[in-house]
């Protein structure tokens, strides 16, 4: 049975192992959800695209937005109607979004319920930062349910929604990769009959009109609505308590609940120290905290990233006159104030804060170092060689930041001061790959932007012009702004456009520059390129990345263009991904031509080029080529061919 089957089934009680993400979408289908909107973003993107997929089946309506603020207002929309709204996206896409969630938590969602999904990358695996959103949802003053498995995850969905509606306030739901990307049994709840409903949008000027004549009534009205959600998180029927001895007491959200309840279980502490798992993060449940707090010594701090329950848990403690308690967590330095725990960090904080207390360790329970283990690591150190990040096979991107490279050499310009700035893309990983260009890689937009505040100092014509790069999908997301902007203010810079025909990094979702929507159906595409004719550049030109020679040509071109008029260019670079694009014919190395030199292999650095020591020469791995020539081109002694 196909997963889109299997999260359309109606069948209560039946138990199935679930990625956290499709928990979470198959939470909002039984809450009765009529609108998802969202962007994509890992750990979050599989909860947006299984929900595109089954809503014309299950009649819902999905759309892929074009960023996380459009979503988030989109979504507003349908709930001031009266529709159960879902949004999508990361933890930096949140930022995106906070402009509106800022005056969505005054207004409220008006007759409908609105619940926000925001999945947090700790560690930053595959993000710039390791944001943490219950800090955000307390900044916002909305509250925020922490997940700590699958099956949770579905839960807090449809209690998110039930809050909302009751409250009219918008939720947010808070997971890590460890539980977006976690795989968990899973039992099915009812799936909620479609019937046809009306919708109604009731004016109030004074709920939906945002500003001084209303916003202090309305801001006092959402701390009232706080309190009351407070009284609600007080109930032990949503956290995870843990009965043990009333002297050592952790206090924890989210997975880390999960780790520290396996390091107890490792030491054999499970019926030695209580735990009280939090699942309603924002406001906490102070009344329920205060009650373990009061009998406790020893008070131990889990959480994924920043000292939140520490901070406010601390405070708590203070406000109710609860002096005679040691709290211990990343502010006092016992657990690191960055990355994941682990169970292992856990068991080594426990021992920590144990000390000194009536709770006795067996010590022959402690984990030992695995010394054949740590053989078999320090063996394949020296071993394996080390493996730079690189681009997929028939990447078009590396196609392009070659012919740039080449571009910047045959103009004289001094290719170790060009500056290069990246944007949040596949792109970002040519520093590390073999054409090793690319300086700054910040947040979506920002690619063109900052190259525009560096075109105001740098005026040394052997460095100049600076170059921005940006990708398809986040053009539509951030970039159209700073376009306009180089071109209305005159920044003389070179924009380029890697245009690969999807939103590859994220798993290769659709966006506006293409031909169908996220569930499939077929749209009108936008294109880039007539895009940026109309905010009036005289210098628009496309190119294929495959063919590097003509690149190579017009990126000189564009070049001169900006030095001889002082004003801004585009190049949009346009292929489609690699990994997307049907696969021709592979390449091969004729090894009588091939003379070893490496050029292929260290200056392009292609993944399916492979070096042969019994040979030393050069082979092309057949399943691995995806037939795209340009190592050809690079190629000096036209060795590479069909």
């Amino acid at each position: 049975m196909s997963l889109i089957e299997l999260l359309k089934l109606d069948q209560p009680g039946k138990r199935v192992v679930l990625l956290g993400n499709y928990a979470i979408a198959r939470g909002a289908i039984e809450a009765g959800v009529d609108v998802v909107t969202g962007y994509p973003g890992t750990p979050s993107s599989e909860a947006l695209e299984i929900l595109g997929a089954l809503s014309r089946e299950l009649g819902f309506y999905a759309e892929l937005s074009v960023n996380e603020k459009v979503a988030t207002e989109v979504a507003a929309g349908a709930a001031f109607v009266g529709m159960n709204s879902f949004v999508t996206m990361k933890h930096v896409g949140l930022n995106v979004a906070a402009d509106f969630l800022n005056t969505l938590n005054l207004s409220g969602v008006g007759e409908g319920s609105y619940v926000i999904y925001v999945a947090d990358d700790v560690g930053a695996w595959v993000s710039q930062n390791e944001q943490d959103t219950r800090v955000f949802a307390n900044f916002l003053h909305i509250p925020c349910l922490s997940a700590y498995n699958p099956q949770n995850a579905k839960e807090l969905v449809i209690e998110a929604f039930k809050i909302s509606k009751e409250l009219s306030v918008p939720v947010i739901l808070r997971t890590t990769e460890r539980v977006s990307h976690a795989s968990g049994v899973v039992t099915f709840g009812k799936l909620p009959k479609k019937e046809k409903r009306t919708f109604e949008f009731k004016k109030n000027l004074e709920q939906y009109y945002l500003g001084d004549v209303y916003a202090q009534r309305l801001h006092k009205e959402l701390h009232e609505k706080l309190e009351k959600i407070k009284e609600l998180a007080s109930n032990k029927k949503y956290h995870v308590i843990n009965e043990g001895n009333s002297e050592v007491l952790l206090i924890g959200d989210g997975v880390a609940i999960m780790y520290a309840l396996e390091a107890l279980n490792r030491l054999g502490l499970a019926d030695k120290v209580s735990v009280l798992g939090l699942t309603i993060v924002n406001p906490l449940p102070e009344k329920l905290i205060v009650d373990y707090a009061e009998k406790a010594k020893v008070i131990g701090i889990v959480e994924e990233v920043e000292p939140y329950l520490e901070r406010e848990v601390t405070s708590i403690l203070h406000r109710y006159g609860i002096s005679d308690v040691k709290v211990y967590g990343r502010f006092t330095g016992h657990l690191p104030w960055y990355n994941e725990l682990g169970v292992d960090k856990l068991e080594e904080f426990l021992l920590e804060i144990l000390k000194g207390t009536s709770v006795e360790v067996d010590r022959s329970k402690v984990k030992k170092p695995d010394e054949h283990l740590q053989k078999i690591v320090e063996k394949a150190k020296k071993t394996v060689a080390p493996r730079y990040l690189n681009f997929c096979p028939g990447c078009p991107h590396l196609g392009t930041f070659y012919a740039l490279k080449k571009a910047i050499i045959l103009e004289r310009l001094n290719i170790k001061k060009v500056p290069v700035n990246l944007d949040i893309g596949c792109y970002g990983l040519a520093p590390f790959s073999n054409v090793r260009l690319g300086d700054t890689s910040f947040c979506m937009g920002s690619g063109i932007t900052l190259t525009q505040g560096m075109s105001l100092g740098i005026r040394d014509e052997k460095v100049t012009p600076v170059v921005g790069f940006i990708g398809d999908s986040t053009f539509f997301h951030a970039g159209m702004s700073g376009t306009a902007n180089a071109i209305w203010n005159n920044h003389p810079v070179l924009i380029i456009v890697v245009d690969n025909r999807t939103t590859a990094m994220t798993g290769h979702q659709p966006h506006p520059g293409v031909e169908y929507r996220l569930d499939g159906t077929p749209t009108k595409s936008l294109d880039i390129a007539k895009i940026v004719k109309s905010m009036n550049y005289e210098f628009v030109e496309v190119v294929d990345p495959y063919d590097i020679n003509t690149s190579v040509d017009v990126i000189r071109k564009a070049i001169r263009y900006i030095k001889e008029t002082n004003k801004p260019a585009v190049v949009i670079a346009r292929r489609a991904c690699g990994l997307i694009a049907p696969k021709e014919e592979p390449y091969k190395v004729d090894p009588s031509k091939c003379t070893g030199c490496r050029t292929c292999i260290v200056t392009f650095g292609c993944q399916a080029l492979q070096w042969n020591k019994e040979t030393n020469k050069v082979e092309i791995r057949a399943e691995l080529c995806r037939g795209c020539g340009m190592c050809a081109y690079v190629c000096p002694y036209n060795a590479i061919g069909r």
